[in-house]
């Protein structure tokens, strides 16, 4: 992972300049952390996640889900609320997450409607498919 700057030093970047890779190798950054991604077994699809996708703040890493053999687009940060109507699309991450913190599902359920949760979760979005996947992990 390359040197880590302050907000100061990348808070004026440009969207395109972030997108066409330029930012990444003028810095070089990478806006993703490299060991949050799923596998996925695509040099060139992790590169384009890495060096031209904006990432996002997540407490331990920033786990990135896969869905139809490619990266997913983060939708954003998400309550309960937020995803409720999604909740049979997301069982399966919502299995894996009750499985990694050790809490049933009245409990992840109660934690992600809990205001300033400790429980940070993101959802995302397949970009062949439109389908959403939902990580999360604690602060």
């Amino acid at each position: 992972m390359g040197p880590c700057y302050g907000q100061e030093e990348v808070e004026g970047l440009c969207g395109w300049c972030i997108a066409d890779g330029s930012a990444a190798a003028k810095w070089n950054l990478e806006f993703v952390d490299p060991a949050g991604p799923e596998p996925l077994g695509d040099p060139r699809k992790l590169d384009e996640l890495l060096h031209r996708t904006p990432g996002y703040f997540a407490a331990q890493q920033d786990p990135w889900p896969v869905h139809c053999d490619d990266y997913c687009a983060l939708v954003g940060s998400v309550e309960w609320s937020d995803i409720k109507a999604l909740e049979p699309e997301l069982a399966s991450d919502m299995r894996q997450i009750e499985a990694s913190t050790g809490m049933t599902r009245d409990e992840l359920v109660a934690e992600l409607s809990r205001p300033a949760s400790p429980l940070w979760a993101h959802l995302f979005r397949c970009l062949s498919c439109a389908r959403h996947r939902l990580v999360a992990d604690y602060e």
